[in-house]
């Protein structure tokens, strides 16, 4: 089983999400690669309590070009199975105006 410990949402929409994480190693970036996966993303909001969570499928991998984040990759998923109201959360963040 692949856990993803730690990452980094790069962009964020209604319908995936970009993170970037430095957990991929050997055998589990291969097989990324060549195979599109489920995962289940669990993040917070900034100023929300209530976590997040999403399963989503992995449409791709990327080394990450920045040589500021050297090591890490990149993984785009599209979104398969989340809730209504997290949905809506998402979309109140995206449409909100820049603090």
């Amino acid at each position: 089983m692949l856990k993803l410990r730690t990452g980094q949402i790069k962009n964020l929409s209604a319908t995936g999400a970009c993170i970037l994480t430095s957990d991929l190693k050997g055998q589990w970036l291969e097989y990324l690669k060549n195979n599109f996966l489920q995962i289940v993303l669990r993040f917070n909001l900034p100023g929300d309590t209530q976590p997040i969570s999403a399963a989503g499928q992995v449409s791709w991998v990327e080394k990450n070009a920045d040589t500021q984040a050297q090591g890490l990759y990149m993984l785009g998923l599209k979104f398969v199975k989340i809730e209504p109201t997290d949905l809506e959360k998402i979309n109140r963040f995206i449409e909100a105006p820049p603090e």
